[in-house]
């Protein structure tokens, strides 16, 4: 599940921003921030979502949630398990160096999720995307010349527009299978 899949399921079931805010504890901000991919969120506030809407984070597949692999004690015994120094975690991370630290002293509560997947793919805990493993990889799309114009324009498209574009789209498929449906009826 991605994020286009859930905001899929929110407008399925008729569950607004607000109203998953009100459910969840997270800001309607946070939460709209994460669904249109211009934040990837803390960890608290992501569980929290997941959890209002009663699906299992563990499938989420944009940024893989590291959910439970922030365990300050796991971290710290693959720390000395693989001899690695603060020095060594900032190097390969690209996560600076009190944040590092402060990670590892417990004195960050609600870690943004990238920089929690970041140390965790240091410290072996998380299993990193290879490029053979992705379905793009492993897969041929076919596109008509009309398909790859669209396709084309939409990745010229700024990321608002493009969320414009998705929910005007969404819209006009559920019309049609609506006006399909009433026509068979008939």
């Amino acid at each position: 599940m991605n994020r286009y899949q859930i905001k899929q399921y929110l407008r399925k079931r008729g569950i607004t921003y607000s109203e998953l805010s009100e459910i969840s504890g997270v800001s309607k901000d946070t939460i709209g921030y994460f669904l249109n991919g211009k934040g990837v969120g803390n960890v608290d506030s992501v569980e929290k979502i997941f959890e209002a809407l009663g699906l299992d984070i563990s499938e989420f597949n944009d940024d893989p949630v590291p959910s439970k692999s922030y365990n300050i004690e796991e971290w710290r015994r693959r720390k000395k398990e693989l001899h690695l120094r603060f020095e060594d975690i900032v190097e390969q991370s690209g996560i600076p160096m009190s944040t590092v630290q402060d990670l590892f002293q417990g004195r960050t509560k609600s870690p943004r999720i990238d920089t929690v997947n970041a140390i965790a793919r240091v410290l072996g805990l998380q299993k990193p995307v290879k490029e053979d493993e992705s379905v793009a990889a492993n897969s041929t799309l076919v596109l008509t010349d009309e398909e790859a114009r669209l396709l084309a324009a939409f990745k010229d498209l700024i990321p608002p527009m493009r969320d414009y574009v998705l929910e005007m789209t969404e819209k006009l498929v559920d019309s049609q299978s609506k006006s399909s449906k009433n026509e068979k009826r008939a």
